[in-house]
Parts: structure tokens; sequence; C-alpha cells
């Protein structure tokens, strides 16, 4: 890749809806849909 930050800068820029996930304390996977964020 030539300029990795770039390319997933851009990536994240034109995304409508992302996911981030986790684990709970019991071990099981815990994942949210989010819109975009307004500032990054």
């Amino acid at each position: 890749m030539r300029d990795a930050e770039k390319i997933i800068g851009n990536m994240i820029d034109k995304q409508s809806i992302c996911y981030i996930s986790s684990i709970d304390k019991d071990g099981f996977p815990n994942t949210k849909a989010m819109l975009k964020p307004r500032k990054r």
C-alpha cells in the first residue's frame, strides 16, 4: 500500500454505517451498528 492512512481515511469517509464490536464479560460478542461520525 502506498499510503495506508489515506486509503483507510477515504474508506471511512465514504461509509454511511459502521459496526463496532466488543466482547462482554462472559466472552460473547456484542456488535452495534452506528451512523458515521460527524467529525473525524
